[in-house]
């Protein structure tokens, strides 16, 4: 055993409860955001203890492994070696200096007594009696007598588009090209798409940075890190993949993605669409719907070769998931009503929420923890806001019901609670990890009508009504009481 690994060392603190465990044996997963401070033979013993829990299917949480197990709950606990158990003098070193603050500055400040730390054990020796059944048992999970089990389906792939018939659909991988999976997980043995995908790396490292998973539309997807625009890793890690859809997209045509529901995080997706007469030839869109859904880019008109790109340089400051799945080119008879929805949470439907929250898109009401970084969304877009619940003159759907069926009205829904006007206009300031509205590229000029409620926010509308139900308050509880 070399010194590295060896519990004496003072790297690892001499009173440390065993890996993954509390003193009284009770599991705790906290060590192991910090394996540093335990030896390799410690984590390993602790591992088979204390197995890690994976997805097996949605909602479902299960052991990776069959987990070891001890007769008595003592005999677990006492899997730590003790800490001065390869420590004496064959191997230069004094359990006496095994205590809290010593380092390996010095022979003087630590106990291995070496200068070149080379305190190795390489003597047998056993603190545990185990034909006395005080060691660990091992369970296999797989053995002559029992069956591989069938594979889990922890993210079920979306197999068929859903989308109107006849809508053709850009696979992330070309017509032909074999999937791997096993029968339970995948949509077919090879991928079948209605045009062609391309990656553009700008360097080795950026390939190398690029993965994909049996997850998604036809059970794959590619996914990398985002990088800050013009940052020193964006020059060299910058990635773009390219769906070209097939000579039939012509004239009016929903552009749609396919979000995957994991490795799919980034809120500045931005979507640059080709072959089209718009001056607004891109689409920012926040990918982290956690499900596999259709997110519409909006309505094109297509006078050229039809094509969508999308890289990983945003400019979120903390790295995040960015995926490439499916885009699909819906083909519409005539130019659709298109309507965009901006503003604050009058226009978002904050509060519009139906069922306690759980009724606003789930990209627009999210917070996670990423190391030290906190990373939110708190636009709250409610299914429920009024632009979607307004009907248009002529139309016997609402907004929100003809745009989500795919029909002659193309809603974009762009408005974030909390919002102020400069958070509104081209060039003005990002809110939260939200780009300017102005700025997501949903206003061209083939918009038919734009709603807007804005300027509550600038006017300190939430504080005022705080201060007026405070002094509210305040002069009520001195009021006299009624006899």
């Amino acid at each position: 055993m070399g010194w590295a690994n060896n519990p004496a060392n003072p790297t690892f603190k001499p009173n440390r409860n065993p890996f993954l465990q509390t003193a009284a044996g009770i599991p705790d997963y906290s060590h192991a955001a910090k394996p540093q401070f335990w030896p390799y033979p410690e984590k390993v013993i602790g591992w088979a203890a204390n197995p890690l829990e994976t997805l097996e299917e949605p909602g479902k949480l299960v052991h990776g492994y069959r987990a070891a197990w001890w007769t008595t709950s003592m005999n677990r606990i006492t899997s730590k070696p003790p800490v001065h158990q390869f420590c004496n003098g064959s191997n230069e070193c004094d359990p006496a200096k095994i205590k809290e603050g010593a380092s390996n500055n010095s022979p003087a400040t630590g106990p291995c007594q070496r200068t070149d730390y080379k305190c190795w054990w390489n003597t047998k020796v056993a603190w545990k009696n185990c034909d006395n059944r005080e060691c660990g048992f091992e369970l296999f999970r797989f053995n002559n007598t029992f069956p591989e089990e069938a594979d889990g389906n922890s993210h079920p792939p979306r197999c068929e588009s859903g989308l109107p018939m006849g809508t053709p659909v850009v696979d992330n991988v070309n017509t032909g090209q074999r999937l791997a999976g096993s029968d339970f997980r995948r949509c077919t043995d090879s991928a079948q798409s209605s045009g062609s995908f391309k990656f553009d790396f700008a360097s080795p490292s950026a390939r190398m940075d690029t993965h994909h998973l049996g997850v998604g539309y036809g059970n794959h997807m590619w996914f990398s890190s985002t990088r800050k625009a013009n940052s020193e890793e964006a020059k060299r890690l910058k990635t773009t993949g390219t769906w070209t859809g097939p000579s039939s997209v012509s004239g009016w045509t929903r552009v749609l993605v396919h979000m995957p529901n994991v490795a799919a995080r980034s809120q500045q997706a931005k979507y640059s669409v080709s072959g089209t007469n718009s001056d607004s030839p891109h689409r920012v869109a926040p990918q982290r719907i956690r499900s596999n859904e259709w997110r519409s880019l909006g309505v094109f008109n297509f006078n050229g070769t039809p094509k969508v790109s999308l890289s990983n340089i945003t400019e979120e400051d903390v790295s995040v998931d960015i995926a490439w799945d499916a885009v699909a080119f819906q083909h519409l008879g005539s130019k659709p009503t298109q309507v965009v929805g901006m503003g604050d949470s009058f226009a978002s439907g904050e509060g519009a929420d139906a069922k306690d929250g759980k009724d606003y898109f789930r990209e627009t009401d999210y917070k996670e923890d990423i190391g030290k970084d906190k990373v939110v969304n708190k636009c709250y877009r409610s299914k429920y806001a009024w632009i979607r619940q307004a009907t248009l003159p002529g139309k016997s759907k609402s907004i929100g019901e003809s745009s989500d069926a795919y029909g002659d009205v193309a809603l974009s829904f762009i408005a974030c609670s909390d919002a102020r006007t400069y958070n509104i206009w081209s060039g003005g300031k990002n809110q939260e990890n939200s780009l300017p509205q102005m700025d997501l590229g949903y206003l061209d000029k083939n918009t038919n009508l734009v709603t807007i409620a804005v300027g509550g926010n600038d006017s300190l509308f939430s504080d005022v009504i705080k201060e007026c139900i405070l002094l509210a308050g305040l002069k009520l509880s001195r009021m006299p009481s009624s006899t």
